[in-house]
């Protein structure tokens, strides 16, 4: 069984797909602040409370998170990306 490690921090609205990931959790941290996210607390009044960065233009992500995955090869790693589910073993 092999391992891979990522960084992602995780597009709350409906934007699944522009979702931050990067090998380094560093180097999620640059991105979020080359596209302008600041530190964001939620509040009863938002719809994501869970979120801890928010760009001016209204996209909120959520805590940069720890990814592991464990896969058996590197055919097995396609399908978890491309399959039916993919994306959902970030979860």
């Amino acid at each position: 069984m092999r391992k891979f490690t990522y960084y992602v921090a995780r597009r709350l609205d409906d934007h699944p797909a522009y979702s931050i990931r990067a090998k380094r959790r560093g180097d999620v941290l640059a991105e979020l602040k080359a596209i302008g996210a600041k530190k964001y607390r939620g509040s009863e009044y938002s719809s994501y409370e869970e979120a801890a960065w928010k760009t001016d233009w209204g996209a909120y992500f959520g805590p940069i998170e720890k990814v592991t995955i464990e896969y058996e090869g590197i055919m097995d790693l396609i399908k978890m990306c491309l399959g039916e589910d993919s994306g959902f073993w970030e979860a």
